[in-house]
């Protein structure tokens, strides 16, 4: 009796075992990222574009040496009026992104993506350059 309860629980364990590898290893994302870089008042500003998935995309922005404020998009699709709008992160910021001239999926990366950062009632123009990896 305890050989075949041990047998049960070795079988137990591995088949927990080979579960918790199988999501471990998580789903593989279907979309590719294109980085951009831009400035807002001497501050590094990143855009991470998700391209196949607009709404895992997000903007970063540099305050200091070591505040990072993240926004992610409000929706995760695009308007209308192919805009597409970042909120922050966290909650009690009242600061967003616009960006313009967005779609789902590019052919071909775009150099520029423009749009506006909305700051205590002034809207700031912004410019995000494509950055073009090295080719090794």
């Amino acid at each position: 009796m305890i050989a075949h309860t041990s047998k049960y629980l070795g079988f137990l364990t591995l088949t927990f075992l080979f579960t918790l590898q199988v999501f471990a290893q998580g789903v593989p994302k279907a979309y590719g990222s294109i980085n951009y870089y831009g400035k807002w008042n001497g501050r590094p500003v990143s855009l991470m574009l998700a391209d196949g998935y607009i709404g895992a995309s997000r903007i970063k922005v540099q305050m200091g040496k070591t505040r990072l404020i993240v926004f992610n998009p409000n929706s995760g699709v695009i308007d209308e009026y192919n805009q597409l709008k970042f909120i922050p992160a966290k909650e009690g910021r009242q600061d967003y992104f616009i960006l313009d001239n967005m779609q789902e999926v590019y052919e071909a990366a775009p150099v520029f993506i423009a749009g506006k950062y909305h700051l205590n009632n002034q809207i700031i123009s912004i410019k995000f350059r494509l950055i073009r990896r090295r080719k090794r």
